[in-house]
C-alpha cells in the first residue's frame, strides 16, 4: 500500500521473482499504478528466483549470490524510480486515453 498498488499489484511483484508471465495473467486486474511498478520491477527483477537462477547454477554456481544480488537491486532501484516519475507518466497515459477515446466517439458522429 505504501507504493500505492492493490492486492493485485503486490502478488505480481511476488510472482515476477520466479517468473513474470503469472504477473502477466494478472496484470488486468491491477490499477494503473501497480501495472507501471509491476512491469518495471520485471525489466530487472524477473526470474531472479526461477529460471535466471536455474541457468547460473549449471553454468557458474560462484555468481548465484552476485547474480541474485545484483537482479534484486536493479529491481528494486526500477521499483523506486518508477515510483517517482509515476504522477508524471500515468497523467500521460491517461491524457493520451481520453485523447483517443474523444477522437473514437468524433468518428462515430
Amino acid at each position: 500500500e505504501k507504493l500505492g498498488m492493490d492486492e493485485n499489484g503486490s502478488a505480481g511483484l511476488v510472482a515476477t521473482l520466479a517468473n513474470n508471465i503469472a504477473m502477466f495473467n494478472i496484470m488486468d486486474k491491477m490499477n494503473p499504478k501497480g501495472k507501471l511498478l509491476n512491469v518495471a520491477f520485471a525489466v530487472s527483477a524477473a526470474f531472479v528466483f526461477g529460471d535466471h537462477l536455474g541457468f547460473t547454477a549449471g553454468v557458474n554456481s560462484d555468481m548465484i549470490f552476485p547474480v541474485i544480488v545484483g537482479k534484486l537491486v536493479a529491481g528494486i532501484t526500477a521499483l523506486i524510480l518508477a515510483n517517482a516519475l509515476a504522477p508524471m507518466l500515468l497523467s500521460k497515459v491517461e491524457a493520451s486515453v481520453a485523447k483517443a477515446k474523444a477522437e473514437e466517439e468524433a468518428e462515430e458522429k
